[in-house]
Formats: structure tokens, C-alpha cells, sequence
């Protein structure tokens, strides 16, 4: 089965127009929405959902995080900063910081999840925009 098959590429066309910008690889577009409940219900390969992307989601929060605390704290040690680092992307804090970002999501069947795994997983997928045969 393929994904075609699964959802109607109208859906992912109107999400591109919500968010202002056209995915050459509507396949990797589509992974970041595709819960591995769905994956799994539906039959598809286990790298079709959205969990490999929310894996280097995370690890992008991390080093963007990292960058920033890096350059506002001069002079904090780095037991300083690992403990602002670990409260700043942890689940709570994502979820919260999910919440305050609109996570639109196409009406697709596929679109199951928490808003902070949909975001974390499109991070992960903006990291793969370049060579998104290595993504999905």
C-alpha cells in the first residue's frame, strides 16, 4: 500500500498553503504526520511515521538550545547550563511551547499525535529538506 493510497494530496496542498511554503517531498511532509498507531493499524513500513523525524526534532531543539544559552549565559559553567538545557526541551516545556504555536494539521486520518510530537517531528523534517530520500 502505498501512501497516495492512504490520504488525498488536496489535504497536504492546503497545509502547504497554510504554512507558506511547498515541500518538494510531499512523502516526507506526510511522515511527519503519520503516527506509528497509524503505521502500524494501516500496515506501512515502520520509518513511514513520525518518529524518526521527532528523533532529530529533538536532537535540533537541543543544539538550537544549546547555541542559545551558550551565547546568553558567558559565564555559566556547563552544570549550568546541561540543567537550563534539560528543563528547556523537556516534554513539559515542548508541550507547553506547542500549545503556543497554531500546529495546523491536514484532516487526514494519518494526523494523530500530540501537537508537540506533530512540531518536533517538522524540525526534524525541515533538517531533511535538502536530501529527503534520507529521511523517509
Amino acid at each position: 500500500m502505498k501512501r497516495s493510497d492512504l490520504e488525498p494530496t488536496t489535504d497536504l496542498d492546503e497545509f502547504q498553503k497554510l504554512i507558506g511554503y511547498r515541500f518538494k517531498a510531499v512523502d516526507l511532509l506526510a511522515t511527519v504526520f503519520s503516527h506509528s498507531s497509524f503505521v502500524n493499524e494501516n500496515k506501512l513500513q515502520r520509518k513511514e511515521s513520525n518518529e524518526r523525524l521527532e528523533f532529530l526534532g529533538d536532537a535540533v531543539a537541543g543544539v538550537v538550545t544549546n547555541r542559545f544559552l551558550f551565547e546568553k549565559y558567558p559565564e555559566e559553567d556547563e552544570g549550568f547550563l546541561t540543567r537550563v538545557k534539560s528543563l528547556a526541551v523537556s516534554q513539559p516545556s515542548l508541550a507547553e511551547a506547542a500549545t503556543k504555536v497554531t500546529v495546523a494539521r491536514p484532516n487526514t486520518p494519518r494526523a494523530v499525535g500530540s501537537d508537540m510530537t506533530i512540531l518536533v517531528a517538522m524540525t526534524g523534517a525541515c533538517c531533511c529538506i535538502k536530501t529527503p530520500s534520507r529521511c523517509v
